[in-house]
């Protein structure tokens, strides 16, 4: 075999392993587009930095070196490892692991990590984790030993041993102690001393005679070794004593070790030049470890579980034991999928990432089948086609302009000409999706059009399709916030046209959840159309003739809500992608530049696109096919539409009128397709055997390793006002309707005003180039001003509302004020100070619960003095706690010196309020106050820092104040949960992808820690200076509120660059690499992070809550915003929670993401060892109490305050309960009035499911544990007429009956339609003037 070595440029780093016969690589792929096919290896060492490319080592030396091995071989086979995406700290490749180990030029110039190539036995164990122990470490090389099936004869081995060793001595410098040090932790118990030990080349020459001693199993060789005495080596004697299969790993190790340390010594002399050679030294000591011998800190990790916890979590578990015997997973959808998609997106190889997917799904396989095994058979030659050529244009509300710059500058243009050309040509048709363009359109036309464009929806012509308010992101939504937004949009067109939409139509967002398919099938769709998924899966779908199929709902035991859906072929949605199979061939008939078709071109272009036609109906089930016509922001000029329709005219005709083609081609709308589908085929499901899927489609991907992940957290300011305006507009809505049912007088006119305005900038927000984070910086900024005016709204809806409620007589009762405001745009929430000193008089704190269940909820109030008394309705005094006020617009912890922070805790039952009184203390009433006590800085650096109570015990480390080790109290289990700040760099991430380069410590020096203990919580404080402020709170309250971690963040990155930052969970789980995360908060999806795809791949959407579990435990993280969340190893979860980027990452924004907003993140981490499913391999649900907390943190309370009028003492308890309880697991998502209607409200009712409802982490005993709502006590009002309706609340489904109960099924959302019985309204004296402005924009 002959070798060339070349120097070459490229941005991979590759790195030669030796290893036995046995192990084939067929083909490597270089990123420069050579390949090195078997038999005829050309291979390089190379690594980039600052883009030049140097060699390792002389290549004459390789060339020589290998030469004696192959002398000694029958055959050698080089494998390349070719860098991938996989996190450096978690990579196989030891020595370029840990944080800090490669110099940061060299991290610019190559990819993160390496991964196996086609080496067949995959070995995903080997893995450096810092924070393992020795055993774990140990213990993880034997499993892998054990998986590895390779043998290999002695002298090869011995060979191969002393060609390590020559390169160990001529490579070794003696002051690369630092990286070094990383690389013999992993076969010694013992670590390095603080002090750097200085190593010569004899030293290491001694490594290689270990390792010959081991191949040739010499004892007495090893025992007379001089080996270094800090280092105790006979661990590793051992492990390697038992089977020769494991040598290899050894020696793999060891020539990855060499190579490495050659190209660190090559970057050396420019890492000096930057002068950190300090960086490496504390980012990988374990916390709390300064002089002692790391041995012992490992020793403590493995072995001491807070003394005697151990037994007490061995006697728990076995008494609780028939637990995990009889909670089982709940019953499934009793129709077995045949695909499952999540499933096919974690098993993808790094070696399926190799291609563009605007290259399509026509292959040379696909064509040969086409060719040989297809055209002009039987089969195809008695097969007519049916087309229909669907025109639409795409409208974003907001991506490069406003969704004004956009209504004016092209949109309205689209539709004018659209009511032209249909009305004038009366074969022409035309979908539309987004209502929020047509409502503003549909605005500002006269009566004439109005009339002509419902003369076009009676005949057919013109379709509504989707017919949201826009066309919502499926990843980073709430289910709350897409049902608003679908039921404003159908309202209108219930309202404006009297139809109801059927068919879906989501062509452009970034990966599609499985929540929406149930959504729309409850809406009352037949059938749903998606474009965006990962481009290898749709590739495999579509060659295996799974375009279409039904989706279904694996928990669905009635298997009813599967819904019919449409994968189209395309990357995209222009012709260019959906006329036929061959993008080089369709562009042509986009038409872009209108022009007409030469008549002498007809008969050839017609054949052409006739071809298209075929090829694109063979991977069809059928013979009819749907051909979407349009763009982003398309027929918006005369010619367009002239050109298009004209030219597509003449081709139908010319295909049309000739028998040979056996075609026929028409114009039509989704309506025209389904109908002759389901006409032709039946039913999906029932007559027609549809495949079926289930899972969802995310990560999507569009070419190579390109994952849009990113925008899971772009712009999370703004992803933060969002769920802030869900909260209050779901409360304001609420309020409006139980006082419009308790027939209070209100300002109806400008409370509908004010709560549509908001409703339309909720829905605006949730758009596919909005919410994702992905539109140009002054749309993002038009987007926050609309969500802050939203917020705006709501506020004085709830305070208007209020005050009509607890002053009903009153013609002009005082308004009540929000105690948390935003100030300006940019602004992170604040609290207003309640001035007691300065104004002496008494104030009300009003606190409403919208949650229909009981619950424990803490207010933190803000005021001027700390002295202060609190009573309640019945004038009791009220414990509270006092503690220094933050300044919550600053990322430093700053505490204010102009008022205090009060803190107490009240609970509720159900939907109401809860009235206090406040005023400053004197000598007749004390203050009944509880001092917190502070400590600034910590000194005893011996011990960990322990918050508990009597339910949890929480330790963190006294150097970095960061959480190490969580103990359940009640069963004494203690897990190893540690958080850590880390931070992507990158070089290539934008706006919608994440493509990180290294991972490293967010901040490596010193954190400052501030310890604030009281008796209703205590917290520590975390001060990443210049870029984050941490909290973590324990309440010290029985009940829910004291079983889970309070965590809030405040960063700022706007003196950083190119950095994603994510909080990182580190524990001793077992979860086998699976996770669960959920999709919109509606329902929760297995992911499993893989070793064979970057990293990248490994990040999924998170709206409200991700956990992982093994045997003993699960942990579980409460999110109040959407995230990106990932892992990366066993017993990992992070959570991304800022990003800041100055570059774009060529998907059409041409912006960096430089948001240099402060940004709050809330989470809550919560530790069950009981009372979940513990044999929930596939599918899991929260357990009913991780349901509660989650609810509770995603639906705060709100705070109001108000001047205590005349000679008032209090407010009075009349309003504590405004509606009855729900029954367990059960939650109201909204309740609204539906103005179209009069007297009509609409309800939708969410049963939560949940894992082993009888465990420790079921419901309270004081709910009622029943599958039925009896809605007139539920609500104490006399409704009639109430009936069971699509989630919409367009289309009755039945009626409920006159008693109104609303029967619940577990996991389904039920939506029930009412009427107020006839009475005194107010509503109603305003009706036809709120009927006619609803809808004005």
């Amino acid at each position: 075999m002959q070798m060339h070595m070349r120097k070459v440029r490229v941005g991979w780093t590759y790195v030669l392993l030796l290893t036995a016969k046995g192990i084939r690589l067929s083909k490597i792929i270089v990123r420069n587009g050579y390949d090195v096919p078997e038999g005829g290896w050309e291979s390089f060492l190379a690594v980039t930095i600052n883009d030049h490319a140097i060699d390792i080592v002389d290549n004459e030396d390789i060339m020589s070196s290998v030469a004696e091995v192959m002398a000694v071989c029958d055959e050698l086979v080089l494998i390349n490892y070719m860098a991938s995406q996989a996190i450096i700290d978690t990579t196989f490749m030891l020595l370029f692991s840990c944080n800090g180990f490669i110099p940061r030029p060299m991290l610019r110039g190559m990819r993160s990590g390496l991964t196996f190539l086609d080496l067949g036995v995959t070995i995903p164990f080997l893995r450096f984790r810092h924070e393992e122990t020795a055993a774990e470490q140990r213990r993880r090389f034997l499993v892998a030993a054990n998986d590895c099936c390779m043998t290999v004869s002695q002298d090869v081995l011995q060979k191969v041993t002393e060609l390590c060793a020559r390169w160990v001595t001529k490579l070794a410098y003696p002051e690369d102690w630092i990286g070094i040090r990383k690389l013999l932790k992993l076969f010694s118990s013992f670590g390095p001393n603080d002090n750097p030990q200085r190593w010569d080349t004899t030293d290491l020459r001694q490594i290689s005679v270990i390792v010959l001693g081991l191949l040739e199993n010499s004892w007495r060789e090893l025992q007379t070794s001089k080996i270094p005495a800090t280092i105790d080596f006979s661990i590793m004697m051992r492990f390697f004593s038992f089977n020769t299969k494991r040598w290899i790993l050894l020696l793999n190790v060891l020539v990855l070790f060499l190579l490495g340390l050659t190209a660190y010594m090559q970057v050396r002399q420019t890492y000096h030049a930057t002068g950190n050679e300090a960086l490496y030294e504390e980012q990988n000591r374990p916390e709390g470890v300064h002089t002692k011998d790391n041995a012992a800190y490992y020793r403590k990790e493995m072995d001491g579980k807070n003394d005697g916890n151990a037994k007490k979590s061995d006697n728990t578990m076995a008494a609780k034991s028939s637990l995990e015997d009889t909670c089982a997973a709940s019953e499934g959808n009793p129709v077995k999928a045949t695909y499952e998609s999540s499933e096919m997106a974690s098993s993808l190889k790094f070696g399926d990432l190799t291609w563009h997917g605007d290259k399509g799904i026509w292959d040379e396989e696909i064509q040969k089948r086409f060719y040989e095994n297809y055209l002009n058979t039987e089969a195809e030659q008695n097969r007519s086609l049916k087309v229909f050529l669907v025109p639409f244009s795409h409208a974003d509300p907001g991506w490069l302009q406003t969704v004004d710059g956009y209504m004016e500058g092209s949109t309205k243009h689209t539709l004018n000409l659209m009511v032209e050309h249909l009305t004038l040509w009366k074969d022409r048709t035309f979908i539309w999706a987004e209502i929020s363009f047509f409502e503003m359109w549909w605005n500002t036309i006269n009566e004439t059009i109005k009339e002509q464009v419902r003369t076009l929806v009676e005949e057919g012509r013109l379709e509504f399709v989707n017919g949201g308010y826009v066309m919502p992101d499926e990843a980073n939504c709430h289910y709350y916030a897409i049902i608003h937004q679908y039921v404003y949009g159908h309202q209108w067109l219930h309202q404006t046209f009297n139809i109801t939409v059927k068919h879906g139509f989501s062509i452009d967002p970034f990966g599609y959840s499985s929540t929406m398919p149930y959504i729309l099938k409850n809406m009352g769709f037949d059938s749903m159309y998606i474009q965006r998924i990962h481009y290898v899966i749709r590739k495999r779908l579509v060659h295996s003739g799974v375009s279409q199929f039904l989706w279904q709902q694996p928990w669905d035991k009635s298997s009813t809500d599967s819904m019919f859906c449409y994968i189209n072929h395309g990357t995209v949605y222009t012709l260019k992608y959906t006329c036929g199979v061959e993008p080089h061939v369709c562009k042509e008939f986009d038409y872009e530049t209108p022009r007409q078709l030469d008549e002498r071109l007809v008969p050839t272009v017609s054949r052409q696109l006739m071809d298209q036609f075929r090829k694109l109906a063979y991977l069809h089930p059928h013979n009819i096919l749907l051909i979407p016509m349009g763009d982003d922001f398309r027929w918006g000029n005369k010619l367009e539409w002239d050109a298009k329709y004209g030219n597509f005219k003449k081709i139908a005709d010319y295909l049309n009128s000739d028998p040979k083609y056996r075609v026929h081609i028409q114009f039509g709308t989704f309506k025209n397709y389904y109908d002759a589908v389901f006409k032709a085929m039946g039913k999906p499901g029932k007559e027609w055997k549809t495949p079926v899927l289930k899972g969802d489609f995310f990560p999507y991907a569009d070419r190579y390793m390109e994952y849009w992940t990113g925008y899971f957290t772009s712009h999370p300011y703004q992803k933060s006002l969002s769920r802030m305006l869900e909260q209050q507009l779901r409360t304001a809505e609420i309020l409006y309707s139980i006082a419009l049912l308790r027939n209070e007088r209100l300002d109806d006119a400008k409370l509908t005003e004010g709560l549509q305005k908001a409703a339309r900038n909720l829905g605006l927000y949730q758009h596919h180039d909005a919410i994702t984070g992905t539109s140009k910086q002054a749309v993002s900024d038009d987007y926050e001003l609309r969500l802050l005016d939203g917020l705006n709204m709501t506020d004085k809806a709830i305070t208007h509302i209020a005050a009509a409620l607890f002053y009903p007589e009153s013609t002009a009762p005082k308004l009540f004020e929000s105690h948390s405001t935003i100030k300006k745009s940019g602004d992170l929430p604040s609290q207003r100070i309640i001035k007691l000193n300065e104004e002496g008089a008494a104030k009300y704190v009003v606190i409403f619960s919208s949650l229909a269940s009981a619950r424990h909820v803490t207010a933190d109030l803000y005021v001027d003095t700390e002295d202060v008394v609190i009573e309640d309705e019945q004038g009791h005094a009220i414990q509270y706690q006092v503690s220094p006020m933050l300044d919550p617009q600053s990322n430093s912890g700053k505490i204010l010196d102009n008022g205090f922070r009060l803190t107490f805790v009240t609970e509720f039952k159900t939907i109401g309020f809860q009235t206090f009184t406040i005023r400053a203390a004197n000598e007749s009433t004390p203050p009944s106050q509880h001092a917190t006590r502070i400590t600034e800085k910590v000194t005893d650096f011996s011990k960990d820092i322990i918050l508990s109570n009597t339910l949890v015990s929480a330790e963190f480390s006294p150097v970095s104040g960061l959480l190490k080790a969580i103990t359940d109290l009640s069963t004494g289990i203690r897990r190893h949960i540690r958080i850590e700040f880390k931070r992507y760099e990158t070089t290539q991430s934008g706006a919608y992808i994440f493509w990180p380069n290294a991972i490293a410590d967010l901040l490596p020096d010193s954190h400052t820690v501030r310890i604030l203990e009281g008796d209703i919580y205590s917290e520590i404080h975390v001060m990443l200076p210049g870029i984050l402020y941490q909290t973590v709170r324990l309440f010290h309250v029985n009940g829910d509120l004291g079983k889970y971690l309070d965590v809030n963040i405040v960063d700022n990155l706007a003196s950083q660059r190119n950095l994603e930052a994510v909080l990182r969970l580190t524990t001793d789980l077992r979860n086998d690499l699976t996770f669960f995360a959920d999709s919109n908060g509606f329902q929760m999806v297995k992911r499993r992070a893989s070793h064979d795809l970057p990293t990248q791949a490994n990040y999924y959407p998170a709206t409200s809550m991700a956990f992982m579990h093994d045997k003993k435990s699960r942990l579980t993280i409460h999110l109040a915003r959407a995230h990106g969340v990932g892992s990366q190893d066993v017993g990992q979860m992070e959570v991304m929670f800022d990003r800041i980027l100055t570059q774009d990452d060529g998907r059409g924004l041409q912006e960096a993401l430089n948001d240099y907003h402060s940004v709050h993140t809330h989470l809550r981490i919560q530790l069950e060892t009981n009372g979940y499913c513990r044999a929930c391999a596939t599918s899991a649900d929260p357990t009913a109490l991780a349901n509660r907390v989650n609810l509770d943190l995603n639906y705060p309370p709100t705070v109001l305050t108000a001047n205590v009028q005349g000679n008032e003492t209090s407010l009075g308890s009349r309003l504590t309960k405004l509606t009855g309880s729900l029954p367990c697991s059960t939650h109201l998502v909204l309740l609204k009035p539906l103005y179209v209607q009069r007297r009509s409200f609409g309800a939708i009712f969410h049963k939560l499911g949940a894992d082993c409802e009888s465990g420790d982490g079921g419901d309270p005993q004081e709910c009622v544990k029943d599958d039925v709502i009896y809605l007139s006590k539920f609500l104490r009002s006399n409704i009639q007429n109430a009936t069971r309706s699509t989630l919409n609340f367009v289309n009755h489904i039945g009626n409920t009956g006159t008693t109104a109960v609303v029967e619940l099924e577990r996991k389904k959302l039920t939506a029930v339609k009412f009427l107020l019985a006839p009475g005194k309204f107010s509503f109603f004296a305003d009706y036809e003037y709120v009927n006619k402005n609803l809808y004005k924009g």
